[in-house]
């Protein structure tokens, strides 16, 4: 159990070092990438679960561990709150979209590639 909770720590560490070095190097854009990024591997991991038959513990380390400390949804609706708050419409709209849209079509290339690569190796 020690060894279980030492790798997801180990996982979550990973990707909340990651996700601060895009954003020091890459400012607004850097919570755009580890966002869309973070969601590619959760799609991958989900389709290796379900479709693959990958372990359980393989979503706990990566998809929670590793994508849920990586992404940062909660930046974005800050941002995006600030915007409307100032009644600034259109970047409120763009920036929801955009990080959503983006992310939620990431999930979906990610488990496809996932699902498609399984199936051709059987």
């Amino acid at each position: 159990m020690i060894l279980v909770l030492l790798m997801f720590a180990g996982c979550c560490a990973l990707g909340a070092a990651l996700r601060y070095v895009a954003d020091t190097l890459l400012s607004s854009h850097g919570i755009l990438l580890v966002n869309v990024l973070g969601s590619l591997i959760a799609g991958a991991v989900f389709a290796a679960v379900w479709g693959a038959g990958a372990s359980e513990s393989t979503t706990m380390f990566l998809a929670t561990g590793l994508a849920g400390s990586l992404t940062t949804f909660s930046t974005v609706s800050l941002a995006a709150g600030k915007a409307l708050l100032e009644r600034r419409y259109r970047t409120t709209l763009s920036t929801l979209l955009l990080h959503y849209g983006a992310s939620l079509t990431a999930a979906t290339l990610g488990y496809l590639a996932i699902a498609w690569l399984t199936s051709t190796a059987m």
